[in-house]
């Protein structure tokens, strides 16, 4: 009995041993939140899951973007930034593994979304064409889910065909992908909060600006 009981404990320490190997000990992280376009503090919500899809929420400093939050190490995590006026994008942050207790520096760089901000500027169809490229898909799919969560918020797509074959061109080419876009499966859901120009005056197939953007609780 004694015997069935060491060996119990033993396996038990095994187990424990293999979880802690592959989990690490916890650690802090911190650093900073700031605007990606003015490197400036932002009033924003953190949301942490991790590989188990647990999740949860933290608020950074509002004044000097400043957090900090215990994390597993050698373990990888999510992160989303949650606010009206932010664009919802996915960061993730990835800890070594580590035996020993650690601080590690970690800054953040969302993207808060203010009126006359261009956020995008991509080629996006293929060469002298209206057809996207995968690379195109992705960022009209990308950004119809963002969106989503920022349902206060207005947007100019100037599009442009500078890449035509003869100028001649230009203004067919021109009308083709305005169609392409405007038609879109993906834009659908955001036709009312979309405007187009074609002026043609990028290098870039595509430039969004936000026109508007409003706190959609308090409207």
């Amino acid at each position: 009995m004694i015997r069935k009981i060491s060996v119990y404990f033993a396996l038990l320490a095994v187990v424990v041993a293999v979880g802690y190997a592959q989990s690490g000990v916890p650690v802090i992280v911190k650093g900073k939140v700031l605007d990606q376009y003015t490197n400036k503090p932002i009033n924003v919500s953190m949301m942490f899951t991790d590989k188990d899809g647990k999740k949860f929420k933290i608020t950074p400093n509002i004044l000097s973007g400043e957090y900090q939050q215990v994390l597993n190490s050698g373990e990888e995590y999510e992160v989303t930034f949650i606010s009206y006026d932010v664009i919802r994008e996915k960061h993730s942050i990835r800890l070594e593994h580590s035996d020993k207790y650690l601080e590690i520096k970690h800054d953040f760089f969302p993207k808060r979304m203010t009126p006359g901000l261009e956020i995008y500027s991509e080629n996006i169809f293929e060469h002298n064409s209206a057809n996207l490229t995968p690379k195109g898909t992705e960022l009209l799919e990308g950004l119809a889910q963002a969106m989503k969560y920022s349902r206060g918020a207005k947007l100019l797509f100037n599009i442009s065909a500078k890449d035509a074959d003869k100028p001649a061109n230009a203004k067919t080419l021109l009308d083709k992908r305005l169609n392409a876009l405007s038609t879109h499966e993906t834009m659908k859901a955001m036709k009312s909060r979309i405007s187009y120009a074609t002026e043609n005056n990028s290098n870039k197939h595509l430039s969004i600006t936000v026109t508007e953007i409003n706190d959609p609780l308090k409207n």
